[in-house]
């Protein structure tokens, strides 16, 4: 074939989402449950359900939002798993079985101050005595804040306000609230340094109150104990905190905050390091290997010394195709197999977080974003694996395991931007693929269970033409094809499951004229 050319489609890790196909050009536009591993294109790992959490009797179980593992003072793991209207605990024997236990306090404010009109709310936000639903009925948004105070379980319920407590060496005994603590607060976190904080709460929304160090009922300043607060120089509402290098992050829907150790006898000082983030949900902060990062209304963000946007190659779907309204249904976490900081979020036409936008930064492979479906309500790195832990209501599935979901065949493919080829000089006349493909389970075995698909045009915005799906399997090394086109965007999809890798791919090309 005179005139042959073979054109090289080398492309960067990630989903290119900010933009057109057309304009994204040569690089990822789409795709399902994909990740890229040293720069090769591969499918995110699978999950099977590990457990179903025992039933309460006597209640509708909300599903699970909130979770937190640690170990007590024998090494032991733990885990936590907090929904609207109930609290489980579980410890991780020796074998890998759980066993559970239902620690739910007595007089749960499922809905504390509890209506949906005055009073639901801090003081000082809204329109005052306007009900948003017009009544005084329960609902379900209820989120749980957890840390461990050595061995022992903090928690507060976003509705309920108290500071609850509960003792593993204990395990049939309930969640106890701490009587001496304040009983308005939205979060509750652990310092470094071993002091006990509370965060703001319906009346007080800026307000930071911790407990002298070490105990957890010692809460009013004296000059013989470190107890301490004070509140925030804010004009926002704090929605969440998480330990960083050098103290505690607190984020409002408006700015953050850095509180740092500086002794007796104030022992906590603040410092406001930005006016120009928020966040969205208190579970949508969490940290990471260099700092935090986090989701807001309208960015992603990181803290790693200073606050600045995450450039996010993704956030078409996160903030347009969204309902981050829905603030209670926005988590995520990380994935520690992988080296990504994941969110899950609801779509527009959704009431529960059916997708999600993963961030990876494992600096040997290149930062990236992906993006997809996958329903989820909660999410766990637990100290006890690698792998995480994906929640669906109260099913807890080990994420990262197999090629399937939970056995069933899932949607995983990739999408390229539509190329051209040569600048989009002349049509082409395309008659050979060259996959680089490899068997991520055993190297020296053929890839079988990829299909191409290509989609054709002679222009941007001209009728799209389908050539495919073809099988990538081949024994020559290259797919034989008939197509002519200006540009081509090329389509990998998953038809049974395995661990397949895609890196570079060639195709033969020959000029066909420039009509």
């Amino acid at each position: 074939m005179s005139g042959e050319n073979l054109e090289l489609f080398d492309l960067p890790p990630g989903l290119n989402r900010t933009s057109s196909q057309y304009a994204a050009g040569k690089s990822w536009w789409n795709g399902n449950l994909v990740r890229w591993v040293n720069r090769t294109l591969t499918p995110i790992g699978g999950w099977v359900t590990k457990y179903n959490l025992p039933d309460i009797s006597g209640i509708v179980e909300e599903a699970v939002r909130s979770t937190h593992s640690w170990r007590d003072l024998l090494k032991t793991p733990w885990a936590a798993y907090g929904s609207a209207n109930a609290l489980w605990a579980s410890r991780i024997n020796s074998n890998g079985t759980y066993t559970f236990y239902i620690i739910t306090p007595a007089a749960l404010g499922y809905n504390p101050g509890g209506k949906s009109g005055y009073g639901s709310g801090p003081y000082g936000v809204g329109p005052y005595g306007i009900s948003p639903s017009g009544g005084t009925d329960l609902d379900s948004t209820a989120v749980w804040s957890f840390d461990n105070f050595g061995k022992m379980l903090v928690a507060v319920s976003s509705q309920d306000g108290r500071l609850i407590i509960w003792d593993p060496a204990t395990p049939t005994v309930e969640a106890v609230a701490v009587g001496e603590a304040p009983v308005d607060n939205t979060l509750v976190v652990v310092t470094d340094e071993e002091f006990l904080m509370v965060m703001g709460g319906k009346n007080n929304p800026r307000r930071v109150k911790w407990a002298s160090r070490r105990t957890y009922t010692d809460w009013v300043p004296t000059e013989l104990n470190s107890a301490g607060g004070f509140d925030l120089q804010s004009n926002g509402v704090i929605i969440g905190a998480c330990r960083v290098p050098g103290g505690v992050l607190v984020l409002t829907d408006t700015d953050a905050h850095l509180l740092e150790y500086v002794g007796p006898p104030y022992y906590y000082g603040r410092r406001r390091i930005s006016t120009e983030c928020e966040l969205v949900s208190i579970n949508a902060v969490f940290s990471v290997s260099f700092g935090a990062v986090w989701l807001g209304r309208s960015s992603f963000w990181m803290y790693n010394g200073a606050v600045n946007k995450l450039p996010c190659s993704v956030e078409y779907d996160v903030f347009l195709n969204s309902s981050l309204s829905q603030a209670h249904l926005v988590h995520g976490g990380i994935n520690q197999y992988a080296q990504e900081a994941w969110w899950f979020y609801p779509s527009q036409d959704s009431s529960v977080p059916n997708r999600y936008a993963a961030y990876g930064y494992n600096k040997d492979t290149n930062n990236y974003w992906t993006s997809g479906e996958m329903p989820r309500t909660a999410w766990m790195n637990p100290v006890w694996q690698d792998k995480p832990l994906g929640f669906n209501d109260q099913t807890i599935y080990v994420q990262e395991t197999g090629s399937t979901a939970d056995g069933a065949l899932r949607n995983v493919f990739a999408e390229t931007g539509a190329i051209e080829i040569n600048n989009g000089n002349s049509s082409y006349r395309i008659d050979r693929v060259y996959p680089d493909v490899v068997n991520r389970d055993n190297i020296a075995e053929e890839v079988t269970n990829l299909s191409m698909t290509f989609k054709l045009r002679q222009a941007p915005g001209a009728n799209e033409r389908t050539y495919g799906p073809i099988s990538i399997s081949s024994d020559t090394g290259y797919i034989p094809v008939r197509m002519r086109a200006r540009q081509v965007s090329l389509t990998i999809k998953e038809t049974a499951p395995s661990a397949w890798g895609l890196g570079k791919f060639r195709i033969r090309v020959k000029e066909a004229g420039r009509r």
